[in-house]
């Protein structure tokens, strides 16, 4: 087996998370042990003193990738599910991890459908607001708004193991 990362980019409340933890499941029912990286819960543990400026915003992104390669260098499956705003911090994440390594998907969903979705977290920060999100090219691109994550799943884990 050789190791792979597939690297969740969106903005708050797209389906990140969720679409990470049941592609973790599918891939756990087909023989992997996927390691789930989420931006919420790295803030805790690998990058506290990372703040929400485009500096930390960067730093962080930089230590999750240096730990999404070293489990793909370990032929595991990394599931990095994190806003990684910008366009230059993703495509060095890439590089780092191995682009043939890297299958990214960029999730979409409409400011409503963020909004109703968000009943845990209070952002201060709207980076569609202002202007931190650049969209980047290559990868897959889901509304998670127009697709149930049973639908997403099946597209991200047929391209996955394709």
């Amino acid at each position: 087996m050789t190791g792979f990362c597939v690297w969740f980019t969106g903005l708050p409340c797209t389906g990140k998370t969720t679409l990470a933890r049941g592609l973790a499941w599918k891939l756990r029912m087909d023989g992997y042990a996927p390691v789930l990286l989420d931006g919420d819960d790295v803030r805790t543990w690998l990058t506290p003193d990372c703040d929400f400026t485009q500096e930390g915003r960067c730093a962080n992104v930089r230590r999750v990738a240096e730990v999404a390669k070293r489990i793909v260098d370990g032929e595991g499956v990394a599931l990095v599910a994190l806003v990684s705003p910008f366009a230059a911090d993703r495509e060095e994440a890439y590089h780092l991890i191995g682009h043939e390594r890297v299958v990214p998907v960029h999730l979409i969903a409409s400011e409503v459908v963020r909004h109703a979705r968000d009943t845990r977290h209070v952002y201060t920060e709207h980076p569609e607001r202002h202007g931190l999100y650049e969209k980047g090219g290559g990868g897959l691109e889901l509304d998670t708004g127009r697709r149930s994550p049973s639908e997403c799943l099946n597209v991200i884990l047929a391209w996955v193991l394709s």
